[in-house]
């Protein structure tokens, strides 16, 4: 079978005054296939992402939301969808991903459809077969909006 190589990555955040503790799987690349799992889930569910022979060395990020597998948070309660946003936008930073493609399964799949704020944006009846873009710009500060595959930079 095909295999992309990954590696088990621990990332050191603060979003809105909460430390958190991520732990992720990560295949480095450049516009990886961003995993965000559901309820109840972690990260190991999409680790055989890798094994797929159509999806061979594509890069891909996983990673345990707080709460969940590995991950930990010094405030649990102020996990919420739009915290969640604002931390996948802060996991992004830190990977120095600007482009990239998300599936998100159960309550994850909601993600890309808020903004950073927790407000809904447009997007399309199907958000895990959206990208989204992150262009960096003062203006923009990171943040992301649902756009349609073929964009590019």
């Amino acid at each position: 079978m095909a295999s992309t190589s990954w590696s088990k990555q621990s990332l050191e955040l603060r979003v809105h005054g909460v430390e958190l503790h991520i732990a992720a799987l990560l295949a480095a690349g450049s516009e990886p296939v961003v995993f965000l799992h559901g309820f109840g889930s972690t990260k190991e569910e999409y680790a055989d992402f890798a094994q797929f022979p159509g999806l061979a060395g594509r890069p891909f990020l996983a990673y345990d939301a707080p709460g969940f597998g590995e991950s930990t948070a010094t405030k649990l309660d102020a996990v919420s969808i739009p915290f969640l946003v604002d931390m996948a936008l802060a996991v992004l930073d830190q990977l120095d991903v600007d482009w990239f493609h998300v599936v998100g399964h159960s309550m994850a799949a909601s993600l890309p459809c808020c903004s950073p704020t927790g407000h809904p944006t447009a997007c399309s009846p199907s958000p895990t077969s959206r990208a989204m873009s992150r262009p960096r710009t003062a203006s923009s500060a990171g943040r992301s909006s649902p756009t349609a595959p073929t964009t590019r930079r």
